[in-house]
């Protein structure tokens, strides 16, 4: 029987952080389980920690849906709101990121997922965002079938694999090329070849991830003959990489062990299926698929050049 209340729509505060990550929890881990596949938010523990880094960030907005139940009597006491839906927007340069989505199982078919998804659409200044991205479950139908009707349009399938590659296996440097940390001097250059491969800035969310330990990584950068050609924030849930190429791919992710020993419960890649160099490699060396997800965009898409690598974050 379906309860009886308001629903109401808010920005997201601090005190908010543990009813987020149990509606998030709840919500990813029940579809994931109906389609025998392990969820992403495995413990609400573990999901706090991610709300709390979402809530910190200045360039992320949180959103939660209440709901209030209507009292029976007059004289009944105050009726207590729960937060029943919640949903992160991150906006660092030109392009929207829709975060996280979630709404509680028993809230669901309710048009609260749509109307949290209105709201991170809402009040966007489209001469300054040139579109909006978000990473979505291939298994998940209705989520599909709710941004598809707001605009979305599948760009390219993923390949979601968790880990990291052994540690006596390194992917060879060739003799010009060398690798270094990124450092702030680096952000033009870097973000120029982003630019190059999909089309928008990505300055402001560059500068963040040097600037704060968010990511889990410390962003890298390839050069050959001097020149950086390729770059890459690590292998988690925020982090994206632009390479030249697969090898140069594979150069970063097999040094993940070396550079960033303290991070590997984080680790994850979403690789597009057409790179088949990257995802036979993992496959070779005993990680598994986790689960198939999709790139959906509404709005400006520039598919990145023959030959080059982009491998996205969580939401784009």
């Amino acid at each position: 029987m379906e309860s009886k209340g308001e629903l109401r729509l808010r920005k997201a505060h601090t005190s908010d952080e543990y009813e987020m990550a149990c509606v998030i929890h709840y919500s990813f881990t029940g579809i994931a389980k109906f389609h025998n596949i392990q969820p992403d938010f495995v413990t609400i523990e573990r999901t706090v920690f991610v709300v709390r880094a979402e809530l910190a960030d200045k360039s992320i907005e949180g959103f939660v849906v209440e709901f209030i139940p209507s009292s029976e009597q007059e004289n009944e006491a105050k009726p207590k709101t729960q937060v029943v839906g919640c949903a992160f927007r991150s906006i660092y340069d030109d392009v929207l990121g829709v975060d996280i989505i979630g709404v509680l199982p028993e809230f669901q078919g309710r048009g609260i997922g749509r109307m949290l998804m209105n709201e991170l659409l809402k009040g966007v200044n489209k001469e300054k965002v040139k579109s909006a991205r978000l990473v979505q479950d291939s298994f998940n139908s209705s989520s599909f079938s709710l941004y598809a009707s707001l605009g979305f349009v599948l760009r390219q399938p993923l390949v979601v694999i968790p880990g990291s590659a052994p540690d006596d296996v390194i992917e060879p440097l060739l003799p010009n090329e060398t690798l270094r940390a990124m450092t702030v001097s680096d952000i033009p250059e870097c973000s120029q070849i982003n630019k190059n491969m999909n089309g928008f800035d990505r300055t402001n969310e560059l500068t963040f991830l040097i600037n704060t330990e968010k990511s889990g990584f410390i962003p890298h950068v390839l050069l050959r003959d001097g020149k950086i050609v390729s770059y890459s924030c690590g292998a988690n849930y925020n982090a994206h990489s632009c390479c030249e190429s697969e090898r140069h791919f594979l150069i970063f992710y097999t040094r993940l062990n070396l550079l960033h020993a303290s991070e590997q419960m984080f680790r994850i890649i979403y690789c597009p299926g057409k790179y088949s160099d990257i995802i036979q490699f993992c496959l070779s060396h005993k990680l598994k698929v986790k689960k198939l997800n999709n790139l959906m965009v509404l709005g400006d898409y520039k598919e990145p050049p023959e030959g080059s690598v982009y491998i996205s974050s969580c939401s784009f």
